[in-house]
């Protein structure tokens, strides 16, 4: 009885801004408990801000290849125009 679980203890503070909560002022949504509906909007917005930088990023690192490809094919040409000089 005296031991804590880490379920108990995770949910006596608020997920977005980490304040302390009491009994009477919980918000639950989606398994969390939040302060107020504020600090549930922040969280939420917050994540979806994260989901945007990373499918941007996501985006840029499948151009990249291609743009990787597009480079490479001057400095190939430029290699054989050398080697036939050399020649």
């Amino acid at each position: 009885m005296g031991e804590q679980n880490e379920e108990s203890s995770a949910k006596k503070s608020c997920v977005s801004c980490k304040k302390t909560l009491y009994r009477s002022r919980r918000y639950y949504r989606e398994g969390n408990y939040y302060c107020n509906k504020n600090c549930y909007k922040n969280k939420v917005e917050s994540e979806a801000e994260k989901e945007k930088e990373t499918a941007a990023e996501e985006a840029s690192a499948q151009a990249a290849p291609e743009e990787v490809k597009e480079a490479q094919q001057p400095v190939e040409a430029e290699k054989s125009a050398e080697k036939k000089t050399a020649e």
